[in-house]
């Protein structure tokens, strides 16, 4: 089944549209048709007032595996703005910490040096991704890990910037991270 099957096949349901994005996704044979499966699930539900306005944990999870899979495509492919893009998106949707942590080591090993163009959307992604690290229920190393990996890529962009003062806050932020670390490690 080619992704143009999906047109032909009329889903009723964000699920079953992610069904038939997934299955014509593991057919494809490029990572163009499968962004092309992925994205129309997102489409089905961007062109349905009841899906934009619906809350529960199911669609928040389709969206999130339809978003994190344009993703890794675009990765595959190189192409990192647009991967950027997607995972901020993705982002969004992630419910579980295991989701949020996975999407923000995704981000975080975007280099920064590929997408120089748009520093300020990779600044605010991983500004964004800080935030729910830091908010999320991970073992304090790990969760002081994966902090300390976003804020060394923060402190590159902001370098590149010339932006002085947010390059001091990510420096005081890795001191504290670094210290806190220390502590918990000396506690295990």
């Amino acid at each position: 089944m080619n992704v143009d099957e999906f047109t032909e096949i009329r889903p009723q349901t964000l699920m079953q549209a992610y069904r038939l994005a997934d299955r014509q996704a593991r057919e494809a044979g490029t990572d163009d048709e499968k962004i092309r499966a992925y994205s129309k699930v997102i489409n089905f539900c961007d062109g349905r007032m009841l899906c934009r306005l619906d809350k529960s944990i199911k669609k928040n999870t389709l969206l999130f595996w339809a978003y994190n899979n344009v993703a890794d495509a675009y990765i595959r492919k190189r192409e990192y703005e647009a991967a950027l893009n997607y995972l901020g998106k993705a982002l969004k949707f992630a419910r579980s910490t295991k989701e949020k942590k996975r999407v923000a080591e995704q981000i975080a090993s975007l280099q920064p040096e590929n997408i120089p163009d748009n520093a300020g959307s990779f600044i605010m992604v991983l500004e964004n991704a800080l935030n729910v690290i830091s908010r999320g229920r991970l073992p304090v190393v790990d969760k002081c890990r994966n902090v300390l990996e976003v804020c060394k890529r923060l402190d590159g962009l902001y370098e590149l910037k010339g932006d002085d003062a947010n390059r001091q806050r990510i420096a005081e932020l890795s001191a504290k991270t670094t210290s806190l670390m220390k502590k918990a490690q000396k506690k295990v």
